[in-house]
């Protein structure tokens, strides 16, 4: 199950998270929280922002390039 959203700040700037839960057989389900800024280009959009896991010490690095043709 996934539950993602942006939310538009400026022309060239948005929100967004990703968001993950699994859902097992056990009482407790794990999920990961994604959290970034979108810089936004003619062509070129990145994101930068941290991953969170619930059981890990700390958030993990994310990085994505996105290229539109």
């Amino acid at each position: 199950f996934s539950f993602c959203g942006t939310l538009r700040i400026t022309k060239r700037f948005a929100l967004v998270s990703e968001n993950w839960m699994f859902k097992f057989e056990e009482e407790t389900s794990p999920f990961i929280l994604g959290l970034a800024g979108r810089i936004i280009g003619k062509r070129l959009s990145t994101d930068i922002g941290m991953f969170f896991f619930e059981e890990a010490e700390m958030p993990i690095p994310w990085l994505d390039v996105t290229y539109h043709w």
